[in-house]
């Protein structure tokens, strides 16, 4: 019996979410589509985030466990065979049995991208044309960074035991059109064309992170001030943040494990889980 560790990305514009539904598109059919072919049955998948309807993913990562002939190579290529274009494997190593997808991931790395001009470039962003203050954006960020319990930015629909989340960073960047390149971001002139939010942390709860990204842009769009942040977070109750950003601009862009944390560029207070995979 092999363990397999899979990495794929995809558009979620497509599909109603990552998990299978009756009689909806999903990534996870289609994956199981894809074995099913390949081996004549469809093995138990593990998956590290389940991502919403319309939610796309760069680094998704999904474990198996079956018996086979394959290298790592040849089973990306008979997986990719059967896969349609909107999704693509891009890695895949075998890991010790005890691997488990969801459970040993200890780090998640999602994006939100917003385009604020020329809405012909707004696929797979949201187009919000209104003016944001990445300044104050940046300001209300921080009260988020650190260990909270982040009932305020769950849905209240969540099945997850406990609020309590660890966000290790949050950045915020701006891509300047070339009419604005010499222009201070903070100045009432700023006009930036995308502004890409980036949270790093070690889970999130159910819509976690579009209700962030909704309260930070209310914030740069001066609905609220970058001090209200912390007190909503301090209420713990989601009446206080009833904005939740559409699905369309979210990606999953990289999730984390024991041998490839080292990718995840963590501030030196960053406290990780002790041990190895196995």
């Amino acid at each position: 019996m092999d363990n397999w560790r899979i990495w794929l990305s995809y558009s979620g514009t497509c599909f109603s979410g990552f998990q299978k539904q009756h009689k909806r598109p999903s990534v996870q059919k289609e994956i199981e589509q894809a074995f099913f072919f390949i081996l004549g049955y469809i093995p138990s998948l593990h998956v590290a985030a389940r991502t919403d309807a319309g939610v796309h993913a760069i680094g998704q990562v999904i474990s198996c466990k079956f018996k086979s002939r394959f290298t790592n190579k040849s089973l990306q290529s008979a997986i990719s065979h059967f896969l349609i274009p909107e999704i693509t494997v891009y890695r895949i190593d075998k890991m010790p049995l005890i691997f488990h997808a969801r459970n040993h991931a200890i780090g998640k790395l999602y994006t939100y991208k917003i385009l604020q001009k020329n809405i012909l470039l707004a696929q797979k962003k949201i187009f919000f044309p209104f003016k944001l203050d990445p300044y104050k954006m940046r300001i209300a960020s921080r009260y988020l960074v650190g260990e909270h319990d982040f009932s305020s930015f769950r849905s209240k629909s969540c099945s997850s035991n406990s609020p309590n989340r660890l966000i290790w960073k949050i950045s915020i960047g701006i891509q300047q059109s070339k009419a604005f390149q010499n222009t201070s971001f903070n100045s009432r002139n700023f006009s930036p064309q995308e502004i890409n939010i980036k949270i790093l942390g070690n889970a999130f709860c159910h819509n976690m992170v579009r209700i962030i990204i909704g309260t930070i842009i209310k914030v740069g769009s001066g609905k609220i001030n970058p001090e209200q942040l912390k007190k909503i977070l301090n209420e713990k109750s989601r009446n206080f943040s009833n904005v939740t950003s559409p699905a369309s601009g979210l990606y999953l862009e990289e999730v984390f494990y024991p041998d490839t944390i080292k990718n995840a560029f963590l501030p030196n207070w960053a406290i990780l889980p002790k041990g190895n995979i196995g």
